[in-house]
């Protein structure tokens, strides 16, 4: 990337540890240096965890397959909200992996059937899917 031509290595790694977890995956798009040194840059490692399990994610036929099913009842939720609610249903303080999943991973990426955002249960055609106590997180959400 030209921006980055006439820094050292290094530095130029170290803008990554600034970006959330969407900014990182946008970043990726950027250019094929950006793409090859995001992961090598110095992130949060729960930031790096999560970021691997998306590009898993998203190279798989079922997660790309469910997007249609998803994105039709994905609802928006406040993040920082549901985190509030969360943590005062909880004695010691929330994992800081489930925080940094709730307020930075990308909605439109929402697992099926395990998002906040997502319902316990849709109709989808004919078929009535149920997922009652499967969605546990739907239930908190504000």
């Amino acid at each position: 990337m030209a921006c980055f031509a006439s820094l050292p290595l290094e530095l130029a790694r170290l803008v990554f540890k600034y970006l959330n977890l969407c900014s990182l995956i946008s970043a990726r798009g950027v250019c094929t240096w950006w793409r090859d040194n995001v992961l090598s840059a110095d992130i949060n490692p729960i930031r790096r965890d999560l970021l691997k399990l998306y590009l898993q994610l998203v190279h798989c036929r079922n997660f790309t397959a469910s997007r249609h099913r998803v994105h039709s009842v994905l609802k928006p939720f406040d993040r920082e909200a549901y985190i509030s609610a969360l943590s005062s249903q909880v004695s010691d303080s929330l994992p800081s992996a489930l925080e940094t999943w709730i307020l930075e991973w990308p909605a439109g990426a929402a697992f099926d059937c395990i998002w906040p955002g997502l319902p316990h249960d849709w109709d989808e055609g004919d078929i009535a899917i149920r997922r009652h106590g499967w969605n546990m997180l739907a239930n908190l959400a504000p």
